[in-house]
């Protein structure tokens, strides 16, 4: 294999030296610049096989870079890579002719492995027309979790092809509005988005909505099996809730509609799965709802610690319901469902601790010291439980599964006694 001159644009020395690296791994040359200026100049002067580009630079951003460079070189590997892994990003990315995309934190080895695959491909994407990148709707898959990454970035792949699409994923994930993203997103958005009811499949160009496609009957499977070869200009996308490989091996699903929209398949995670993404969800859900209301911490913890059978649909309906009982105020547990107080009281305690605790540290000098805040708040601790069992360490001890000795030195150096 000979060795192909890699640019590496990344302003965080440390990142770029480990990408470096990465790159000489696999028997590559890697140069790094930490602006989007020096990029370009370097481009100009001698092109690389391939360019790294983080998408956030001190002088302007890789999306700008990335807009420049395909000016003049329409089939160089751009790998884009950032911090915050959003679906906007993502799109906009794929978009502007990135061919891959990677979210920080970098995993090396899929780093090395992506560098690999893109120097052996020949050829990029191309964007799509200025046209549709004007129309950006404004509905978007809210969130940022990990989870979510995957998903953010088969749709930014969907948007700038017209291969079928199959979004897989529990009832309530948003299967319908991951479609809706690509339509509006893609190079199909000028034309009629069309759901597919009761297997009757539109004649004239447009984007063509299958929701839940094994359940179609085989009839409908059949035709729709021989329509997915024939250039008439409609755009297959297709949902499915249950797992498509289990629906094709159960005989739901024919083999050959599997393997054809398989190969772009967006899975949805659960919303119990993405749970750090209820803060944001909440706020967006309140939002379209025009309520001022806002979420008490007890409030969201309940909503974080709740196992979300209906996924985010059903976030949605509880707090159209907390909204309209707290009428524009604070959103308390009170306000949701019945099924959440069995999370509430832990909440509640854990927010008056956190509370008082905040207090009493906001009253200590500047000069804090652990070891005493720590001695402090054990003799707390032991002096309450202490009450509970009668002032008896042994009782104490075997309620804490503690060792009885460990207890009776803690106490002595805490200077609490004991009736024993």
């Amino acid at each position: 294999m000979n060795a192909r001159h890699i640019l590496i644009v990344e302003d965080e020395h440390a990142l770029g030296t480990a990408l470096g690296f990465a790159v000489r791994r696999i028997g590559h040359l890697p140069s790094l610049v930490a602006t989007g200026g020096a990029a370009l100049q370097s481009i100009k002067q001698e092109p690389p096989a391939m360019v790294v580009l983080d998408i956030g630079l001190p002088d302007m951003t890789g999306i700008e870079v990335v807009k420049q460079l395909r000016q003049a070189h329409s089939s160089l590997p751009v790998l884009m890579i950032t911090a915050h892994g959003t679906l906007e990003h993502a799109i906009a990315a794929r978009q502007h002719g990135a061919t891959e995309y990677l979210v920080k934190p970098i995993d090396l080895r899929r780093f090395e492995q992506t560098v690999t695959a893109l120097l052996s491909e020949s050829g990029v994407p191309r964007p799509v027309s200025k046209a549709t990148q004007d129309e950006t709707p404004t509905v978007s898959l809210i969130g940022a979790a990990p989870s979510l990454r995957e998903v953010f970035t088969g749709i930014a792949r969907a948007c700038v092809s017209d291969a079928p699409v199959l979004i897989s994923g529990a009832t309530g994930t948003g299967k319908s509005l991951a479609a809706r993203l690509i339509h509006n997103h893609g190079r199909q958005g000028r034309l009629p988005f069309h759901l597919v009811e009761d297997g009757k499949f539109p004649d004239l160009p447009c984007t063509a909505l299958i929701e839940d496609f094994a359940t179609l009957s085989a009839s409908a499977q059949v035709e729709l099996a021989s329509r997915l070869g024939v250039e008439d200009g409609v755009r297959w996308l297709a949902t499915s809730s249950m797992d498509p490989s289990a629906a094709m091996e159960s005989g739901l699903l024919r083999a050959e509609l599997f393997y054809a929209f398989s190969p772009l398949h967006i899975a949805l995670p659960p919303l119990k799965e993405r749970t750090s993404d209820i803060a944001a969800l909440a706020s967006y859900f309140l939002g379209m709802k025009r309520s001022q209301s806002t979420l008490s911490f007890a409030a969201l913890g309940a909503l974080e610690a709740y196992d979300w059978p209906g996924n985010v649909r059903e976030l949605r309906q509880v707090l159209q319901l907390a909204a309209d009982l707290a009428q524009d105020g604070v959103i308390y547990p009170s306000h949701l469902p019945p099924q959440f107080s069995v999370m509430t009281g832990t909440i509640q305690s854990s927010a008056e601790l956190e509370s008082s605790l905040g207090r009493w540290l906001s009253a200590q000098s500047e000069a804090l010291n652990y070891d005493q805040l720590m001695d402090e708040l054990e003799t707390v601790v032991l002096r309450q439980l202490l009450a509970r069992h009668e002032g008896k360490p042994t009782h104490l001890a075997n309620a804490l599964q503690m060792n009885r000795a460990t207890l009776r030195q803690k106490l002595r150096r805490l200077g609490l006694g004991g009736s024993e």
